[in-house]
């Protein structure tokens, strides 16, 4: 019922209706029963599809439709296309990156933790300081 759709600068918009899927007939049909329901007052429910481009985040948070076969080969298409985004980084792009990394991971952990100024939670920046010493 609701769908996402990018424009061409890259920023989601969300639309109430049947998204087209390039069958016209199917689109025609599922317009019209939508409207019929809605002018015969019956409750109508939405469906929010955030897209493709929102399946990383449900695949990490236990809730992907991906089929459970093919959930390796996903999280290890998007860990390399992630590598590659990495591999095309600018200097100052490296540099930032270097920066945030240090400043999250490495600042005095005990005491931003304790200031709650560190959005991470304590077993997260353990693991993450485990990875990095193997």
């Amino acid at each position: 019922s609701i769908h996402a759709e990018h424009d061409p600068e890259g920023s989601v918009h969300y639309l109430f209706g049947i998204a087209y899927e390039g069958d016209w007939e199917n689109y025609k049909q599922g317009v019209q029963g939508l409207w019929q329901r809605m002018k015969e007052g019956q409750e109508v429910e939405l469906f929010v599809n955030y897209g493709w481009e929102y399946e990383r985040v449900r695949l990490r948070k236990g809730y992907s439709a991906i089929p459970n076969d093919m959930k390796p080969q996903v999280i290890k298409d998007d860990l390399f296309f992630f590598a590659r985004d990495i591999d095309n980084f600018t200097l100052e792009e490296l540099k930032i990156f270097m920066d945030y990394f240090v400043n999250f991971f490495l600042a005095d952990v005990d005491d931003t933790y304790e200031k709650k100024e560190q959005k991470l939670k304590r077993k997260t920046i353990d693991r993450a300081l485990e990875v990095l010493r193997r």
